[in-house]
Formats: structure tokens, sequence, C-alpha cells
């Protein structure tokens, strides 16, 4: 957890994705998401993870669509592993359904190999509709496979998407693990700090902001005392030197005390009302940028921009990166990505709007403030 928590944004680039390749390829030996440090657990945490590690033994063995002895040995498996983790967890996990499903294997080969590519096709097809699969989809509300082992393969289909540069629906398929199975440690956990990576990542730090708090608050017993404290020590960080809207906010205060004591020359006080219009327009755009709840954002990776109506009728909106001076990201082919139709649906009737009307109060108060001032004297 320190050592995550530790990492500072960086542009996402052709570079930086070559050198996670190398990184991951090197690195990964067959554990799930080797690049992101494991979360230092204490012992309510090992023991929630031990409740989920028995919860996905049995989902194994449930399955009647399988030999009854392939599934016990499976399951077997899965629950001699170690809980210190939810990497080493879901290690486990993949390495034991692999015994069971031969698509799954072939993906899970490529992976341990760290080809992304051949592993993002051989698992694709898990996840996407099947009409054989009818009686499965109904109980599991519509999803191709049992819940857990659907988040593993989303999750596990996530990572390399966003090694192929697919950032975008990385984080839809983070955005889908976190609504299936919200409390899970091992599921959503993971979808969440792996998502505040590439949140930072891409200079949308404001979005990191709730979901390390969500984070921290659902799961706090679980994590040992020294990693709470790093945690929230982070939090606050970001909080004082990455967030756009306190940003703003101090333009905004330190320019309404130049204009009421007249400690600027009209110059200088032009360029600092300036720099605080560039700031509030860009947050304009990111508020609209955001119309959901964790992972809120599944536009939040493509070419957007401030014109809500084009997020509310599904087209492209216009780029923002050159407000905020963030790098773009690169995004899917479509707004939605590789979102399916029911699951989109399920995400917009989670709308919330957090930021826009903070935002709003600020602009109203500071522009009224403005209105109120005397004019400047010519040459001041």
């Amino acid at each position: 957890m320190r050592r995550f928590l530790a990492l500072q944004p960086v542009p996402i680039t052709a570079l930086c994705l070559v050198a996670w390749a190398a990184m991951w390829s090197a690195a990964i030996g067959g554990e799930v998401f080797a690049i992101l440090p494991a979360v230092e657990l204490s012992a309510a945490g090992r023991e929630r993870l031990a409740a989920e590690r028995a919860a996905i033994a049995a989902e194994i063995e449930a399955d009647a669509t399988r030999d009854p002895g392939l599934n016990q040995r499976a399951a077997a498996k899965v629950l001699a592993a170690e809980v210190a983790s939810p990497q080493a967890l879901l290690t486990a996990f993949a390495s034991a359904y692999a015994t069971l499903d031969p698509r799954f294997a072939s993906g899970w080969e490529h992976y341990v190999a760290g080809r992304a590519e051949p592993a993002h096709t051989a698992w694709k097809p898990l996840i996407t509709e099947d009409v054989s699969k009818i009686l499965i989809k109904a109980k599991f509300k519509h999803d191709t496979l049992p819940p857990y082992t659907y988040c593993l393969v989303r999750l596990l289909i996530a990572e390399v998407e966003e090694l192929g540069g697919d950032v975008k629906n990385a984080v839809i398929s983070h955005q889908v693990v976190f609504g299936k199975m919200p409390a899970s440690l091992a599921m959503a956990g993971l979808a969440q700090l792996h998502a505040t990576r590439i949140y930072l990542g891409s200079g949308r730090a404001h979005w990191v902001l709730p979901i390390l708090r969500d984070y921290a608050a659902a799961f706090h017993g679980c994590l040992t005392p020294l990693a709470s404290i790093t945690l929230g020590n982070r939090i606050r960080s970001i909080e004082q030197t990455q967030d756009p809207y306190r940003t703003a906010f101090h333009l905004a205060t330190a320019n309404l005390a130049r204009i009421r004591h007249g400690g600027s020359d009209r110059a200088a006080l032009v360029a600092d009302q300036d720099r605080l219009l560039a700031a509030l327009n860009g947050m304009l755009a990111l508020a609209e940028e955001e119309p959901r709840p964790f992972l809120e954002h599944s536009e939040s990776l493509s070419d957007v921009g401030g014109d809500g109506a084009n997020l509310r009728e599904g087209k492209s909106p216009a780029d923002f990166a050159t407000l905020t001076g963030a790098t773009p990201a690169l995004a899917g082919d479509d707004t939605w990505g590789a979102l399916r139709p029911r699951e989109r649906q399920e995400l917009l009737q989670a709308l919330q709007q957090r930021y826009p009307q903070r935002y709003r109060d600020l602009l109203e108060a500071y522009y009224r403030a403005l209105a109120t001032q005397p004019a400047a004297e010519p040459g001041k």
C-alpha cells in the first residue's frame, strides 16, 4: 500500500506503456496484478479474505455443468491459497479455474508469459453474450459466468486492456467489477486501487479522492494501522496539492483579497483573473465530465470536454486535455467503450453530481463579490 500510494501522477504515453509492458512481462510470474504492490492487511483483513476464499471455492463446487471431481480439486486448490493479499488469492483462483475452462486456461498461459493481446483475445468471449448459457445468465443477472468468476475474468481483462493502451475500457471493466461486488476486498478493492492509478496517470486526481475515501471507509479495518495512516496522508496530500477545485478556490480567494485591498496593479490583477478563469473553465468541463459515482466516469479517459449534452446523448465530447495540461489518454472507439447495453443502463441509474454544484456555488459567489467591488482607477 505504501509503495502504491507514493506513486506520483505521470502522463500516459507510449513510452510509459512500453516500459510497463517490459516490467510486467519480467515481474508478473503468474501473479494477478503483480505491478500493483500488495496491500498490507490486518488480521481482520486476512479473515475477510479467508471468507471470500471460502465463497469462491463454494461457487466452483456449485457449478453443475462440470464434473464434480474436477470442481472439488479446483476448490481445494483455492482453499489452500494464502490470504496475505488479494493478489495471492486471485492468483490461486485463476490457476484453479484454468483447470476447469480451456478458454480461460489459454488466456492465462498468455498472461503469465506477458502477452497481453492474445490473453485479451482468449478471455473476451468469456464475458460476452452467449445464447447457449441463458439459464446461467438468468441466474447470475445476465452475466455469462458466476459472480466471482466473472469479476476475476473482468479484472484480468482490465489489466490487459490497459497494457494494450485501451485505458478507457480498462476503467469501464474496473467500474463493472466494483458495481458487481462492491463489498469484496479482493474484487472491488483491487478495482478501486487500480483505477486510482489510471486516473492519477491521466491528470484526474479529483476523481481519485472519492474513490480512495470510499476505499478507506469500506476497508479501514482490513488494513494495518500503518497502511491506514499512509492512506489518510495520501488522500490529504492529493486534496492539498492536486485537487483542481481546491486550487480554484484558493485562486478565487486570493483574487478577492487583492481586489478589496488594492494590492496589485491592473495588469497583474487581469493576469490573475485570467488564470482563475482558465481554472474555472477547466473545472466546468471536469464537472460535466463526471455524471456518475465510482467508478463514476466511464467517459473519463476519452477526449472529453465541457459539453454535458454530448455525454447525455452518448456523443463523443470535445478535447479537454489542453485546459488542464493533462496528457490526453488513449481511448476506445466509442464513448461507452465495450460496455454492454444492460451494464450501461445499470450505471446510468446511479447518476450523481458531486462536484458541479460545489463548483457553481463557488463561481456564483466569486462573480457576485467581484460585481460589488468598485472599478479600479486607470493605470492601477
